[in-house]
């Protein structure tokens, strides 16, 4: 069955600055929906100086994930595939010769997407948790190295962005160890950011009126901890919605504890932790439900292949 498919597959890569996510998808004979026939995940730790300069360690780590990517893509015969580099990729210097030596040394063509790009194709990917009865969804990420906010409206099945923000900060570049001052004075400055860009926006003056949607490893991991889980949970725990009080709540427990000691007790990495200080904001800001969605911008890439297959046959 596989075999007899190949032809069809499509595929998206997401080469985050925490990590390289790959899916592939296969569609259907009727061409009416695809399903995910391989996963690919590994940590790459993108750090770019202030240079604009890749550090040799991460450069070797990025390497090695895309040569994986791109033996899956033979695997699967497929030349309809999408590559996205984010925070870290637009953070390089000189992306033009950045871009080509992927290309040498791995076979993948990448793309840089900007920001806005980035929270759309996540709200594509997200759209799986849509609440039928809300029109006005605010969607966040919280990446490796930058967050996006986005407030989108829901028309003709598909989202669209009406307003937008973004910061320069995301788990591998704040401090987990950070004094409770430091991270007090970023928290403020996210709900501020939060807050101007409600007021700022017609459709979403009734915050109670809008749906929060999150595809970040924050929330995720304290969604994991509130349901008494351990490990990855990611397909148990989509679609869940936690209210603002309970992550509140976790988030002080967590920071009462100390990162290092609830990370050694909980087996979280100290990343997922530096996100905190970004998610306090976020919900002191909003004060309603927020869902998780184990889906973001590779399955947002995917289906936007998807759709533009459909289109043209």
């Amino acid at each position: 069955m596989l075999e007899r498919n190949k032809e069809q597959a499509i595929a998206s890569i997401d080469l985050g600055t925490y990590g390289c996510r790959m899916i592939v998808g296969v569609t259907a004979k009727n061409n009416s929906h695809y399903k995910i026939i391989s996963r690919f995940s590994q940590t790459v730790k993108l750090i770019v100086d202030n240079a604009g300069d890749l550090s040799s360690a991460s450069r070797s780590r990025l390497m090695r994930s895309l040569q994986q990517c791109h033996s899956i893509l033979c695997k699967f015969n497929i030349t309809n595939y999408r590559c996205v580099g984010t925070a870290a990729c637009r953070a390089v210097q000189d992306r033009g010769n950045f871009i080509k030596s992927i290309k040498d040394e791995t076979g993948i063509n990448l793309e840089i997407i900007t920001p806005r790009e980035e929270i759309e194709l996540a709200a594509l990917g997200a759209m799986s948790v849509f609440a039928k009865n809300t029109k006005v969804k605010f969607i966040f990420d919280i990446g490796g190295g930058s967050t996006e906010f986005g407030i989108f409206v829901y028309t003709n099945h598909a989202p669209k962005c009406v307003a937008f923000a973004s910061l320069p900060y995301g788990i591998l570049t704040l401090n987990p160890f950070a004094t409770p001052d430091s991270k007090k004075t970023f928290s403020d400055h996210v709900r501020t950011v939060v807050q101007d860009m409600f007021s700022g926006c017609s459709v979403a003056h009734n915050i109670n009126s809008v749906q929060a949607i999150t595809t970040s490893g924050p929330l995720a991991t304290i969604v994991t901890l509130n349901e008494g889980l351990t490990g990855y949970h990611g397909p148990n725990i989509h679609g869940l919605n936690m209210q603002y009080y309970t992550i509140l709540h976790w988030i002080d427990k967590i920071e009462q504890m100390g990162s290092e000691e609830f990370s050694r007790a909980y087996g979280i990495s100290n990343a997922m932790m530096s996100g905190l200080s970004i998610l306090r904001g976020i919900v002191e800001a909003t004060k309603i439900p927020i869902y998780i969605s184990n889906t973001g911008v590779r399955d947002g890439i995917l289906k936007s292949l998807f759709t533009e297959r459909r289109l043209n046959q």
